[in-house]
């Protein structure tokens, strides 16, 4: 019996620390997996934006009808240079059964000079047709792209650290995979970030500016058109005598030859 005991306890002292040694190591394998779930994990934003931490895209349609189309473009385009801007778009069109002469001009700005310019290009016009303004809050978009892209960065430096402790060519191969396709999200990120800079820095304007085509002409049109149609009904008129020439040649010796016998009877 004794014998026995002894077994078991020696039995007992072989399985404690055995068992004690994996639960410390399912400790510390889930206190390792719940520290890199935080560190890749995006953070919960607790703090509201301010206004002037904002992202705003701005954008506008102006119309109008000018007194001059040449003398329009030319303060147009030196207001856009005065405001560090640029002319993006241009095109010169006729409108409507060519009524009106127009232009269109695509205008890029920095985005704190929008307002100005547009304020400045209105008072240029004869008549404004349409003038709208639109303001796009992109805030939540750019930082959630942000914060994720912080995230795969992470994640990509983690995984070329994994790649350079890695001996098995499975486990490489694998990194090696998993690293090209972070790799992709990342510049997807990136160019989704750099496509809002672009139209959050720089506002966007499109203008159409036209001249109504003179349609009553002045005294001197009046005075060219009657030259015009006068000569042309005396070409018309002479193409009709020569058509009936015959008709006037024989009247002209009826006339001649009654005078020729009233002159011979009074004799």
């Amino acid at each position: 019996m004794k014998k026995q005991t002894v077994i078991i306890f020696s039995i007992l002292l072989i399985l404690i620390p055995a068992f004690l040694i994996g639960l410390k190591g399912m400790i510390v394998t889930s206190s390792t997996i719940a520290k890199e779930e935080k560190r890749f994990c995006p953070p919960t934003p607790i703090d509201i934006i301010q206004p002037e931490n904002r992202k705003l895209i701005k954008t506008g349609d102006l119309s109008f009808e000018c007194h001059n189309l040449d003398k329009t473009r030319r303060e147009i385009e030196n207001t856009v240079k005065r405001y560090d801007g640029f002319i993006a778009k241009e095109r010169l069109y006729y409108g409507y059964d060519k009524k009106t002469s127009n232009q269109d001009l695509k205008i890029r700005v920095p985005a704190e000079h929008f307002d100005a310019l547009v304020s400045d290009i209105s008072k240029g016009a004869k008549h404004i047709d349409q003038r709208v303004i639109e303001i796009e809050d992109v805030t939540d978009q750019y930082f959630d792209i942000e914060t994720r892209l912080s995230v795969k960065r992470q994640l990509e430096t983690r995984y070329r650290e994994l790649l350079s402790d890695a001996r098995d060519v499975t486990d490489i191969l694998n990194i090696e995979e998993q690293l090209a396709n972070v790799r992709e999200e990342i510049e997807s990120a990136e160019g989704q970030l750099k496509r809002l800079d672009d139209r959050i820095i720089l506002s966007t304007l499109d203008i159409t500016y036209y001249i109504h085509l003179d349609d009553s002409p002045g005294f001197s049109a009046y005075f060219k058109n009657g030259f015009g149609n006068g000569w042309n009904n005396l070409l018309w008129f002479a193409v009709a005598l020569l058509n009936i020439w015959p008709f006037i040649l024989s009247a002209i010796i009826l006339i001649l030859g009654f005078r020729f016998h009233r002159k011979r009877n009074a004799v």
